[in-house]
């Protein structure tokens, strides 16, 4: 072999041994979804809410944040498309829960000493600023019960109590509010006999029917009617058909969706109609339901309104770490529950798969979100921001705010497919309808 033979042959064994190992990588980005994850993850950015952000309460001007053993709450004000610190109550906030009646928001907290606490109040925010709301017997240091949580359902308040005298046995307290001014007129014990069961949810249909969920002691139907006092509360669903221990309950437009979990997996209860038949669904094994969920719209142009497409529902796995996130259901337009199908959100790559999703790329989610367990989550309802005419009206989304177990809050912003915590740089608009 002549000499410059001997050194093209070189070269191109060099060659080859630089590019074979780039080759390899390349192809295991492709094969391999942590390599890949890796490269499409968006970087980080530092969250306005840090920590472990807990349930959102949606009102009509806006969103409210609070993290549990904290002091402070945060409010997504829809008027300027951004979050801000909102005015606190005097104590560890432990529960967040508004009622609307007309065009009034009443707001509350549940305001503990400690943790955990020896006393717990019920605070309403009125006129600017918060103040105990007072009722007999009033849930403070006078009271026999510790108040865990509070949920609202229409214009009733309910809450989840614990026994002074013996903190193994639990309440559901009907809270009676003014609709004036939102002070609370009373307090009542409708526990249902037994004195293990724990509240966990309270939704209403769209008839008027008012509906709880314990965790562990099946639903529950409230009946209050001012003229044959005192409230009535009816099993509609019993331990046996639920079968696992509800986290979470939410009214889809028509359907009632309840998650839970069993020692192994997540499941889910649909509270049907009368002219439909409940269903139940579940999750792989070592996937559970965190209890966080939210309904998905889009924008129909044919009716011109925006309409239920997905319920989204906030998981964590035993499993690998990408496997958290959450999952969606499909949603006719009028609300209710086709069937329990549980999609990963996005469409895989390479594939142009036609089902409606939340995100665009699957990759992306996957390499986000899909990283993190998400405890709640929350579409921002369009109706509710204010209009701008520089954002662009074709294929519009609002965004998407979900709280992750440790990583703070964070935000899918559709107009680049992209989920990153929310640094509240980025003022939130929806397009302005042309002018005549």
């Amino acid at each position: 072999m002549k000499k410059r033979e001997y050194f093209s042959f070189i070269k191109r064994v060099l060659l080859a041994l630089f590019v074979l190992p780039l080759g390899l990588f390349s192809l295991s980005c492709n094969q391999d979804p942590i390599f890949f994850n890796i490269s499409v993850e968006p970087e980080p950015r530092t969250p306005k809410i840090e920590g472990s952000p807990q349930n959102m309460v949606v009102t009509t001007d806006g969103i409210y944040v609070w993290r549990h053993g904290y002091r402070g709450i945060w409010f997504f004000n829809a008027g300027i498309g951004r979050w801000e610190n909102f005015p606190r109550p005097g104590g560890i906030i432990g529960g967040l829960a508004a009622v609307e009646t007309g065009d009034t928001t009443q707001l509350y907290a549940v305001v503990q000493d400690a943790i955990p606490p020896t006393q717990t109040e019920i605070w309403r925010f009125y006129d600017g600023t918060w103040g105990e709301a007072r009722a007999y017997p009033a849930p403070n240091s006078s009271s026999p019960f510790l108040i865990g949580s509070i949920y609202s359902a229409g214009d009733q308040l309910f809450a989840r109590a614990q026994r002074r005298s013996n903190l193994e046995a639990h309440d559901i307290l009907h809270i009676v509010t003014d609709n004036t001014n939102g002070a609370v007129t009373s307090v009542t014990s409708i526990k249902p006999g037994n004195d293990t069961i724990s509240l966990r949810g309270a939704v209403r249909r769209r008839e008027g029917n008012i509906y709880l969920a314990t965790a562990n002691a099946g639903i529950f139907r409230f009946e209050n009617n001012p003229l044959t006092s005192p409230p009535t509360v009816t099993q509609t669903v019993t331990p046996a058909e639920l079968d696992f221990v509800v986290n979470g309950m939410i009214e889809t437009g028509e359907d009632i969706v309840v998650a839970g979990n069993t020692h192994d997996r997540g499941r889910t209860f649909v509270l049907a109609g009368s002219d439909r038949e409940d269903q139940s669904g579940e999750l792989p094994r070592w996937h559970f339901f965190t209890g966080g969920m939210g309904v998905w719209k889009q924008f129909n142009s044919d009716s011109r309104s925006w309409e239920p497409a997905l319920l989204l529902l906030g998981i964590w796995t035993l499993e690998r770490r990408l496997n958290n996130g959450y999952r969606e259901i499909d949603l006719n337009p009028d609300g209710s529950v086709p069937s329990l199908a549980f999609s990963t959100p996005g469409i895989p790559a390479g594939t142009t798969e036609g089902r409606v999703s939340s995100v665009q790329s699957r990759p992306r989610y996957n390499a986000s979100i899909g990283t993190r367990a998400v405890q709640f989550i929350q579409q921002v309802p369009p109706e509710m921001l204010r209009g701008d005419p520089a954002v662009p009206s074709d294929g519009w989304q609002p965004p998407i705010f979900a709280s992750t177990a440790r990583d703070g809050l964070w935000v899918y912003n559709p107009a680049n497919d992209e989920w990153n915590s929310e640094d509240n740089t980025r003022v939130w608009r929806r397009p302005m309808p042309p002018q005549p």
